[in-house]
């Protein structure tokens, strides 16, 4: 596992348009969209899914700073930064200690070698209702060693989208 100084410098994570925190353990990702799902997903033995509907939840005033108020449920979070994951590594994506203590979660799926993306994303798990601003460092990213001998060709390849 890289560091965050190490993850940083390998450009595995790219940087966005908000200034980039490094803990000692991966990057902070900072929050610049979160989406309600609205329904149920499907997912089939052979493959085929359909995802649930996502709908954008609307900015909300706290005290005069801009964010988003969420109460429990199930949310699709996107982040300002990126990633462009290389052959021997992998990305998880999980919660900062101050979003549990505040009452949600936060998981990826596993970024395989190969994926590119202009922003990553995860999914936000609210138990407690909150306030979450703008650009707040909610997620941190951090890498995995994976010993994969085939790259990330499914339908989210860059350029495929």
């Amino acid at each position: 596992m890289l560091d965050g100084r190490g993850l940083l410098k390998s450009e595995i994570i790219t940087k966005g348009n908000m200034e980039i925190h490094v803990p000692p353990h991966g990057i902070d990702l900072n929050v610049i969209s979160i989406k309600m799902m609205t329904s149920m997903g499907v997912l089939h033995e052979n493959g085929e899914k359909s995802h649930a509907d996502l709908q954008e939840i609307e900015y909300y005033d706290h005290r005069g700073t801009t964010g988003w108020k969420v109460s429990p449920g199930m949310y699709a979070v996107t982040f300002d930064q990126g990633c462009e994951i290389p052959k021997g590594s992998a990305v998880f994506i999980t919660h900062r200690s101050s979003l549990l203590k505040s009452g949600a979660t936060i998981t990826s799926g596993i970024y395989d070698y190969g994926y590119e993306s202009k922003n990553v994303e995860a999914f936000m798990i609210v138990h407690n209702t909150l306030f979450i601003e703008l650009g707040a460092r909610i997620a941190v990213a951090y890498e995995l060693e994976s010993d994969a001998k085939l790259n990330y060709k499914n339908q989210y390849k860059k350029g495929k989208k």
